[in-house]
């Protein structure tokens, strides 16, 4: 789990992706599927999925855990209600959806009027 989390922090949810599927399947085979680390790994496996982008898989995923979450600790529990309101956000296009690059204009060469301590040309006296 920790090199899934860390593959996430750093910006590579592909990489992440797979090392919590290990995570979640390793987890869910020697402790069952509502441990805490079984759920830990399924929601971290969620997320890699919503950062990648795979919206429709992360869904259901953080479905699956809003699931568990009920059986375990009732459907106002306070972990149950915020993996509802992540899945919410999983499948709103607003929540993924990034800004397009601008260009930034290229600054144009120093002059003589915006380099600090030399008075524009309007105010020099004449040499």
């Amino acid at each position: 789990m920790l090199l899934a989390e860390l593959q996430l922090r750093l910006g590579h949810p592909a990489d992440a992706i797979g090392w919590a599927t290990y995570a979640h399947h390793s987890a869910t085979h020697l402790h069952g599927p509502t441990q805490r680390r079984s759920l830990h790994a399924l929601q971290l496996l969620a997320a890699a999925y919503r950062h990648a982008g795979h919206r429709q898989r992360s869904y259901h995923l953080y479905r699956q855990l809003a699931e568990h979450l009920t059986r375990i600790e009732g459907p106002h529990a306070h972990r149950t209600l915020v993996t509802h309101a992540t899945t919410a956000l999983a499948f709103t296009p607003s929540a993924t959806a990034r800004p397009p690059a601008t260009s930034s204009p290229t600054p144009s060469p120093p002059t003589d009027a915006n380099i600090p301590g030399i008075p524009p040309p309007s105010r020099r006296p004449n040499t």
